[in-house]
């Protein structure tokens, strides 16, 4: 039994915390100055929405009504996602107040937005939230169904900060079951992601949830190492509240380790820090816890003051972890006081919110969720292997289209290429045809040209020349007739000239 009640406090990471952590403002002041000079419009109600998650970490109080600022403008600007968000950190408030009631009417109504407006984002952030609750009331059989559906909006999304969130969170929720193979598996998933990521914000909380599986393994030294690493970040962050619940579980350690006065120490530092803030649930833990260190250290009266302070808190906020580790110490401190019928009466207690939390319809439903959930998942996966290998084959009958395709398309033009080949080298022959006969018909047109040239001077030559010449012969030959008796030698000469004459007349004649 003493394990259950030293069982370390491990912090739930769920969504709206992460934007609250990553959001936070450099310059509040700065942000307060833009606020008051903003026009009412959407982005005014984004800075109301900043400005109340600052406050949510670093000053409680404030954040209240920035959020209800923001729910109201955007209920006038008509802006259902702002209003969403604003009823979420409105919500966050209340949580981190304790009111577990109000704030479960807050997200229930930012739910409502989420479904109405088909918001995924929304719909995983708000039901991390709400299952949150759940948890920290002790109801899983509520809670992880709720977280399973947050992961599955989450993988729907493919936003792997959101994802980490959710196996942070279902390792949570399995460690309170006490199942510690779940909780080991989900919470490395979860520090894994957050590495890769490089998220400050969710590293601080895998710091502090591994550092619980330390706690569990008895390895008190490793688990405050990493204890001390969430409550460096924590400090920077300047969130008192996860700071006093790393202080909580670093001096639960030391209490282990057997180490009083250092644990002392813590745990009055956790108490004051969480009373400053009135973090009912964290007081109601820090009580009973520092309540169980007293009984160990056999300071009965002191650990009987702080159990019962623990346990009256946890009753009356419905706080169903810690009122059964007060119900477990107290049992134990009355039989350390011999007084067994009250530590019967508080085991009696204890045993009846121990079977509230967790019974065995409880547990049939939580491994269904799970069983469902891993189920969808596997499908999911076989589905994507089947649609991979369906995009396969179609690449490879795309692929084999392609290359029948080519080839028919290659030997078309191939084909294309011949005939259009072939008819080239007709239309060539019969160009050379053509161009042979245009020049066998030049040919014969010129020597028609050349022979109706000839004609025409063998006409001239014979109509004109020829009848001259004769017409000079016949001249000489009556001039040779007249001049018969007269001196031989110019009859010689006209017989001379005439026989030149006939002689022109032949070769003329030869010529033409």
């Amino acid at each position: 039994m003493s394990k259950l009640r030293s069982a370390c406090f491990l912090v739930f990471f769920f969504s709206s915390f992460l934007l609250q952590s990553q959001e936070t403002l450099q310059n509040i002041d700065s942000a307060l100055t833009v606020l008051r000079k903003a026009p009412n419009d959407t982005a005014k109600v984004g800075l109301l929405l900043a400005i109340a998650r600052h406050y949510n970490i670093t000053h409680l109080d404030s954040a209240k009504a920035f959020a209800e600022d923001g729910i109201r403008l955007a209920e006038t600007l008509k802006y259902p996602y702002g209003k969403m968000m604003n009823l979420n950190v409105l919500g966050n408030y209340f949580e981190r107040k304790t009111n577990y009631e109000k704030a479960m009417t807050e997200y229930n109504k930012a739910l409502d937005i989420a479904k109405a407006t088909n918001s995924t984002k929304g719909f995983a952030v708000i039901l991390n939230n709400i299952a949150t609750i759940h948890i920290r009331r002790g109801d899983y059989q509520k809670a992880i169904p709720l977280l399973f559906e947050a992961l599955k909006a989450e993988e729907k999304l493919g936003n792997k900060t959101g994802i980490a969130q959710a196996y942070n969170n279902i390792g949570v929720a399995y460690y309170y079951l006490q199942d510690f193979d779940k909780t080991t598996q989900y919470l490395t998933r979860a520090l894994e992601m957050q590495e890769a990521l490089g998220n400050f914000a969710g590293l601080q909380n895998g710091y502090n949830n591994v550092g619980a599986i330390y706690d569990y393994q008895q390895k008190y030294d490793d688990a405050i190492a990493s204890y001390s690493k969430a409550l460096a970040i924590s400090k920077q962050l300047g969130d008192t509240k996860e700071q006093a619940s790393n202080l909580t579980n670093i001096a639960l350690a030391y209490s282990k380790k057997g180490d009083f006065t250092t644990c002392e120490r813590l745990f009055l530092e956790s108490i004051a820090l969480r009373e400053a803030a009135q973090d009912f649930n964290g007081m109601a833990h820090s009580y009973t816890s520092f309540g169980e260190s007293l009984r160990l250290q056999k300071r009965l009266k002191k650990s009987e003051e702080y159990l019962l302070k623990g346990v009256a808190l946890a009753k009356q906020y419905d706080i169903k972890l810690s009122l059964k580790e007060g119900y477990s110490s107290l049992s134990e401190l009355a039989k350390d006081q011999n007084d067994y019928k009250k530590a019967n009466t508080y085991l009696y207690d204890f045993i009846a919110v121990k079977d509230s939390i967790l019974n065995e319809k409880n547990s049939q439903i939580i491994q269904e969720t799970e069983t469902k959930y891993q189920t969808e998942k596997k499908e999911k996966e076989i589905l994507q292997q089947r649609a991979q290998l369906a995009e396969k084959d179609l690449q490879v009958r795309k692929k084999n289209t392609l290359v029948y395709g080519g080839f028919g398309l290659a030997l078309v033009l191939g084909l294309l290429g011949y005939l259009v080949y072939n008819q080239q080298k007709l239309k060539n022959r019969q160009l050379r045809k053509e161009g042979q006969l245009r020049t066998a018909l030049a040919q014969i047109e010129t020597q028609n040209r050349l022979q109706e040239q000839r004609l025409r001077i063998s006409r001239d030559l014979h109509d004109n020349i020829g009848a001259q010449l004769t017409f000079i012969i016949s001249s000489l030959d009556n001039l040779k007739y007249s001049f018969k008796d007269m001196e031989t030698t110019l009859s010689q000469k006209l017989s001379g000239i005439s026989s030149f004459t006939s002689q022109t007349i032949y070769e003329l004649r030869d010529t033409i």
